[in-house]
């Protein structure tokens, strides 16, 4: 804001209301920089009023991420959190913790029938979100050998409903599109 009298300063002050108080704030222009001081209670209201607004952000954002099933551990969500990926024994841990059925997809970076699979597997996770405990988790069987192993994996991809206990099932599907994914993951056998 510039000053139409030359380099003279201009002063003004508004009248704000904070919290039902109601402040001053006086402000300056001077060669082009404007300054603005809070009265003194004002300007305590003011940090108190923003350090209240991020305190409620971290605890919304902490609730958000135990209800999304974060438990400390480092797994990626992927897909706009609607499927967790495993890259690790201890991510699988971590998934295990939450005590629901998973149903896993079992996967390698380099298969190409496991990208052919990935958009419906996807949208099986988007089909299940509103009515379903079910938690999708893609395995990469080349980052976590172990759990593919632990699975009896032998190739990609392949699919297993983990019970809550841990103990897993092969999943036979008559074809891998999202619609044959959903009812087997949210099949009540």
């Amino acid at each position: 804001m510039s000053s139409e009298l030359g380099d003279k300063p201009m002063s003004r002050v508004l009248n704000i209301d904070i919290g039902g108080q109601s402040h001053q704030v006086n402000c300056t222009t001077n060669n082009g920089e404007e300054t603005c001081v809070v009265d003194g209670a004002g300007a305590g209201r003011i940090c108190q009023v923003i350090l209240i607004a991020v305190v409620v952000l971290i605890a919304v954002l902490v609730i958000r991420c135990l209800l999304s099933g974060g438990s400390g551990g480092s797994f990626n969500l992927g897909g706009g959190g609607l499927v967790r990926t495993v890259e690790s024994d201890a991510d699988y841990q971590n998934l295990l913790a939450l005590n629901k059925p998973l149903f896993v997809k079992f996967h390698a970076p380099w298969c190409g029938h496991c990208k052919q699979a990935a958009p419906a597997f996807e949208e099986a996770a988007r089909m299940a979100q509103s009515n379903s405990d079910v938690v999708f988790v893609r395995v990469n069987g080349d980052a976590a050998p172990e759990v593919a192993q632990a699975h009896g994996v032998q190739g990609f991809p392949t699919f297993k409903l983990v019970s809550p206990g841990g103990a897993a099932k092969d999943v036979n599907m008559p074809d891998r599109s999202a619609r044959s994914m959903h009812t087997a993951a949210t099949s009540k056998k």
